[in-house]
């Protein structure tokens, strides 16, 4: 793990760092294993949220990414998380509600990037009308809710699917996002958009 961790820092010039996907498996021990080394720690919902903070991971550590969070998932990852990916408009008006007159962590909204990568369709999440994420349109109707609300937006993710990763796929992923005009988007807020693998986009 350092080894990843060394060569983040000497050749990618931005702020990056490791997240380990709770939902592959999460248990105290592998929680612990996250915080001895200073990887974030990705939880999909209440359980998971229960387990890392029952293994010492701090707010800043933890970030709370699912399709269908409940209100209770949510509440969890009020109290306990740094970073909540808002998977669509629902569930961001859900912490709207939630939000007012208490902290509230850093928002990251989830985009479709409209790739469909070759692989079993029951893993695949980045193609167009996919049930993960939010097309050009929502991303812009939720932006300005954000706006409206005063709500920490920090940034912009997508994957494309689970199990899959390739340069390959990366750079159709990235191109298919670049007409989206980005800098148009998340620039008058001070946004960047991420890879979920940790990359950020031009």
């Amino acid at each position: 793990m350092t080894l990843y961790q060394e060569a983040l820092s000497k050749y990618y010039p931005a702020q990056s760092g490791i997240t380990y996907a709770g939902k592959a498996y999460l248990c105290l021990a592998l929680a612990q294993w996250t915080r001895q080394h200073n990887l974030w720690l990705d939880c999909t919902g209440q359980g998971e949220i229960a387990i890392a903070v029952a293994a010492g991971v701090g707010r800043d550590h933890l970030l709370v990414h699912g399709v269908n969070k409940s209100p209770q998932d949510l509440e969890a990852a009020f109290q306990h998380a740094g970073t909540i990916v808002v998977d669509n408009m629902t569930e961001l008006e859900r912490v709207v509600t939630m939000s007012a007159g208490r902290f509230i962590p850093d928002l990251w909204l989830r985009f479709q990037p409209g790739v469909m990568v070759e692989t079993h369709a029951h893993i695949q999440t980045g193609q167009a009308g996919s049930k993960f994420g939010m097309d050009r349109e929502h991303i812009l109707k939720a932006v300005e809710l954000c706006r409206q609300h005063a709500l920490p937006l920090k940034g912009c993710t997508f994957t494309w699917a689970r199990s899959s990763a390739t340069l390959r796929h990366l750079g159709r992923a990235s191109a298919a996002s670049s007409t989206w005009r980005w800098k148009s988007i998340l620039k008058p807020v001070g946004l960047s958009a991420r890879v979920a693998a940790g990359r950020c986009l031009p």
